[in-house]
């Protein structure tokens, strides 16, 4: 009586391992992540935004939330966004710092504060 138990209860034990291997391999992992960026600029206007929104777009980031609000130096734009990889999220912010309305952009990686200041680079 004890052995069919034993033997039903190691089986069942392969058979969740193979499933679990199973999903590992037909189920890609997402590596995005949600990156939290600021983009400091004079003004914001709605060519500005959409200048970003592709910018965004062309690089596969889907923006989540976007919130405009009054700094001592203009405005700050604010997105939540999912970022395929990190390498991705430097592009964006490469593209980003060439628009000449932009200030600054400021970033979280890893729990490090990254800022990223155009107003010392010139992009001419």
């Amino acid at each position: 009586m004890i052995l069919p138990a034993l033997a039903t209860t190691v089986m069942m034990f392969f058979v969740l391992v193979l499933l679990q291997l199973a999903e590992r391999a037909i189920v890609p992992r997402s590596s995005s992540s949600t990156q939290h960026l600021q983009i400091e600029s004079p003004s914001v206007s709605g060519q500005f935004i959409a200048t970003i929104y592709d910018i965004c777009t062309r690089n596969k980031i889907s923006i989540e939330k976007l919130h405009l609000h009054a700094e001592k130096e203009g405005e700050a734009l604010e997105l939540i966004c999912r970022i395929p990889s990190e390498g991705t999220l430097t592009k964006v912010i490469g593209e980003m710092r060439t628009l000449p309305a932009v200030i600054a952009i400021h970033t979280n990686l890893d729990s490090t504060n990254v800022e990223s200041s155009t107003s010392d680079v010139s992009t001419k």
